[in-house]
């Protein structure tokens, strides 16, 4: 998941909704996403968690550090991040394990060595929903009715 937090916006087709960073913690931010979503009819069909090893993400911040001049990527912060992020944001994991909606994505490598894992995914789990019968995939709404 991103640190950003983005307004949900329908696309050109089909109304689909990206939620970038959030929920952050279950309570009550996912829960109250998946409300707002199925009182609109939008189904939570996938939620995708980017696996990074920290020496990666140290590495990667320290670089977006230098070349936008981010003082706030220091290693000492970042690793600040990712231990709120594992006391917080790491046990949606299993709250989507649940529902039968995450999805793991490797996301270490060149940007189209990723790019092409995460529309592999995403390629898979239509294919899967549209040969189980569904006219788009809605099983995120199936057993998690609260």
């Amino acid at each position: 998941m991103s640190g950003t937090t983005r307004n949900p916006r329908p696309s050109e087709r089909g109304g689909c909704q990206i939620l970038d960073g959030y929920p952050r913690a279950r309570w009550p931010q996912a829960e109250a996403a998946y409300r707002w979503a199925k009182a609109r009819g939008v189904p939570f069909d996938l939620a995708l968690f980017f696996e990074v090893g920290t020496d990666e993400l140290l590495a990667r911040l320290a670089g977006r550090a230098r070349e936008e001049g981010r003082s706030d990527d220091t290693e000492e912060t970042v690793l600040h991040r990712l231990e709120v992020f594992q006391r917080q944001t790491y046990p949606l994991l299993d709250y989507y394990r649940r529902r039968g909606i995450l999805v793991r994505i490797d996301a270490v490598g060149p940007v189209a060595a990723i790019t092409e894992r995460i529309l592999a995914a995403l390629h898979w789990h239509k294919a899967n929903a549209l040969a189980a019968g569904a006219d788009r995939p809605e099983w995120a709404f199936g057993t998690a009715e609260r």
